[in-house]
């Protein structure tokens, strides 16, 4: 037994091993699947992945139809990887072109993954608890001309190429027509026109004549974003005649655009209404009805006219031909005709937006759509002329000023060249302004930002196409001024043009004739400005190669303004030369008064005042000017007066104190040869006096003299009177004692005294006075 019990055991090993080893390598797809051959496989169930009920699809959509087969599948080859051969696809009804079947062939469903970013296992109704794909997928492609309100499935095609030795699948057609789920619309139907017509009664129409004209299509459309009837932007473009950007409009046999209003009802979406308001000019060809012009549609003019819902554009080919079926102008519609009343302005083919020298060619495509193509001949050319009628409100610090000009401009537009007009013809600028013709856009460069400019003026076109704009403007410029005279300065004032929209290449200034322009400065001569005298009118027109202004024509038109300096020289130069000369009448004043030393004083400190009335005229440049220059002229004479004046003040004073003292010492010379003479009295009468002789000595020098006479008794004080020689000493002990001696003893003058003299300008000195006349 326990040998049986081996065999069975080594046995089951030996059939098990194969087995195991295929599952570990992996070589076998299909080995871990029960297979049998005879069993055939076949999808179990059908639907549409991503979509939801009620979904419409159009061109351009893709509907992802899947086939599912049975859970019970493993390992479902995808048909591109079996063979060449194996290319299954579904039937489906859905009206085409072509008939009301279709055949949506499967795509590999790893692609259809990577290619629009999605995974199949996402849906609930796909998902298996291996991970494993068990369907297949049929995209179909939503192309012009599809359309189903049901998408219903009729066939699966499986060809036998896709028989492999371990899939088996059913070849035969099992479907019987399945609504596919969810229910889904597909419509990739252009609208079409279906007719134009008018309730307006039959008859001939003038000017302000009001019809509307509606356009039926054959299923309901939707209208771009218009403008309301009643808002500002259809008010101004409907004053001018000009069709905004973005309102489609028809394009009539009468010489009119006539813009859409907007559906015709409310309760429709297939009517849309045209309202044609008739204007000057206007008129249909003769014998001819009130219709589109022959070969055109509606224009779009960059609005949309879309089909409902799946966003198509409307076919506008199937426009109805005038005269025929549908068509304003039917046999049996009603015949309107719209006579001439004055001329139309501008012609009705006019593009404002492009320069009188580009070509424009208008194409109308397959499906009635109108291209424009443009090309730039040539520049057009542009003369500028500007009239100086007055300056004002000069602002030298903010170097700015305002002015009133008259600007004249001319072109020649061919466009508007009609023999049949009157010769003239006068309008408002504001034409220009809601761009019923072309103007070239001219703007100031060296205009202040954010100063107002109160402009008004008229246009003038001629018979001949030539157009002339008169325009007058108040504002304020800027203006670099060079104040180094003022006030005796000349300045360059400048008006600095170009374009604002077009380019040197489009429009190109031309200056004017030197006549014109020295008939201008003449002009410019007799204006009688209270600030400035002009003269030397000029214009330079260039296109600068580099810069800001580039890329654009540019014109220089600039004139010469000389300051009126009459007021200026009143309250400025001439108080500056009167404070100098004021400086100039203090030196007939004595020097030593005080009148000497208020006049300087009074001129500086009048000056200062007028320093700030200057610096309130002035600009605040870093440069001096003529005026500042003439100030601090003044300021350096009013120092240098206030200076001398004082420096004379003090030698005069000091010379007269020196004079003063002088006169004392000579007053004094006399009293010591007073003194001199009693002493030698003195002497004669047989010596010195004792103390009362010396006392009595004394009292006759003061009464005498007035100074301290040295007694004869001890040592003499500095500034005594010392008589000579001493009585009681020698000549020699008894000197003055002021600092400075007599030099070696020798033999004693005859009769003699030491003094000495305060000078202002010397030190003490001790001299010897000789008695006698001397």
């Amino acid at each position: 037994s326990m040998c049986s019990l081996g065999s069975v055991l080594f046995g089951c090993l030996l059939l098990s091993w194969p087995l195991s080893s295929q599952a570990q390598c992996q070589s076998d797809p299909y080995s871990s699947c029960k297979f049998n051959a005879s069993e055939k496989l076949y999808p179990e169930k059908f639907l549409i992945y991503g979509a939801y009920e009620g979904q419409l699809f159009t061109v351009g959509n893709v509907v992802m139809l899947v086939a599912k087969f049975p859970d019970s599948v493993c390992n479902l080859p995808d048909p591109a990887d079996i063979s060449p051969n194996c290319k299954p696809y579904l039937s489906v009804s859905v009206r085409t072109s072509e008939g009301t079947c279709h055949n949506v062939p499967s795509a590999p469903v790893s692609k259809l993954e990577r290619n629009f970013g999605f995974s199949f296992a996402d849906d609930p109704d796909l998902e298996t608890n291996t991970g494993e794909y068990k369907h297949w997928a049929f995209p179909l492609y939503v192309v012009a001309g599809m359309s189903t309100s049901r998408l219903v499935l009729t066939g699966l095609t499986i060809p036998a190429g896709c028989n492999t030795p371990r899939t088996n699948f059913e070849n035969t057609n099992l479907i019987q027509g399945i609504h596919l789920t969810p229910a889904i619309k597909i419509d990739s139907q252009i609208a079409a026109i279906v007719s134009i017509h008018t309730g307006k009664s039959a008859g001939r129409y003038t000017v302000g004549t009001i019809i509307n004209i509606v356009v039926e299509f054959d299923k309901d459309v939707e209208l771009s974003g218009l403008p309301g009837q009643y808002s500002e932007t259809y008010i101004n473009s409907n004053g001018p005649k000009k069709i905004p950007y973005g309102v489609p409009y028809l394009e009539m046999n009468s010489n009119a655009l006539v813009p859409l209003r907007g559906y015709d009802s409310v309760r429709s979406k297939r009517k849309i209404a045209f309202l044609y308001e008739v204007g000057p000019g206007e008129e249909t060809p003769p014998a001819e009805q009130l219709d589109v012009l022959p070969g055109t549609a509606i224009q779009l003019n960059g609005g949309a006219i879309l089909a409902e819902g799946t966003g198509l554009d409307v076919n506008m080919s199937t426009m109805p031909i005038p005269g025929g079926e549908g068509a304003l102008s039917h046999p049996t519609a009603n015949k309107i005709y719209i006579y001439k009343t004055g001329e139309k302005f501008p012609p009705l083919k006019y593009d404002a937006d492009v320069n009188p020298d580009t070509l424009v060619a208008y194409i109308n495509n397959r499906r009635g759509e109108r291209s424009t193509i443009r090309k730039t001949v040539k520049p057009t050319t542009v003369t500028v002329d500007l009239q100086l009628r007055s300056i004002f409100d000069v602002d030298e610090r903010a170097q700015q000023f305002q002015a009133d000009i008259v600007l004249t401009t001319r072109w020649t537009d061919q466009r508007l060249r009609n023999p049949e007009a009157p010769a003239v013809a006068d309008y408002d600028a504001s034409i220009l302004e809601t761009g019923q013709i072309w103007n070239p856009d001219i703007s100031f460069v060296n205009r202040r930002s954010g100063a107002a400019d109160r402009s008004e003026g008229s246009v003038h076109v001629y018979n001949t196409g030539r157009v002339v704009v008169v325009q007058r403007h108040i504002t304020a410029f800027s203006a670099p001024m060079d104040l180094r005279d003022f006030p005796y300065d000349t300045q360059r004032l400048s008006w600095v043009l170009r374009s604002g929209r077009y380019t040197k290449d489009e429009v190109r200034f031309r200056a004017v004739s030197r006549d014109a322009q020295d008939n201008t400065s003449a002009l410019l001569r007799g204006i009688a400005d209270p600030i400035f005298a002009f003269d030397d009118y000029a214009q330079a027109a260039a296109a600068p190669d580099d810069g800001p202004f580039r890329d654009y024509s540019v014109l220089t038109v600039s004139l010469s303004a000389t300051r009126v300096s009459g007021m200026a020289t009143v309250t400025l130069v001439v108080p500056l030369c009167l404070i100098c000369a004021a400086g100039c009448l203090a030196l007939l004043q004595d020097p030593a008064s005080d009148a000497r030393l208020a006049l300087p004083a009074a001129g500086a400190a009048a000056t200062i005042v007028l320093s700030y009335v200057v610096a309130a005229v002035c600009p605040a440049v870093g440069y001096i000017t003529r005026v500042h220059l003439l100030v601090l002229h003044t300021y350096a004479f009013s120092a240098a007066q206030l200076l001398a004046s004082a420096y004379l003040r003090a030698v005069c004073l000091g010379r007269r104190r020196l004079e003063e003292r002088n006169a004392e010492n000579r007053r004094r010379l006399k009293d010591v040869e007073l003194v001199s003479r009693l002493h030698a009295a003195a002497v004669a009468g047989g010596g010195p006096p004792r103390a009362a002789g010396t006392a009595e000595f004394g009292e006759a020098v003061k009464a005498q003299a007035g100074v301290p006479v040295w007694a004869g008794v001890g040592e003499p004080a500095a500034g005594e009177v010392v008589p000579w020689p001493a009585p009681g000493g020698d000549a020699q002990s008894h000197a003055v004692d002021i600092g400075e001696r007599p030099a070696a003893p020798g033999p004693a003058p005859k009769l003699g005294f030491w003094c000495y003299e305060r000078m202002a300008d010397t030190p003490r000195t001790v001299k010897e006075c000789a008695p006698g006349p001397a």
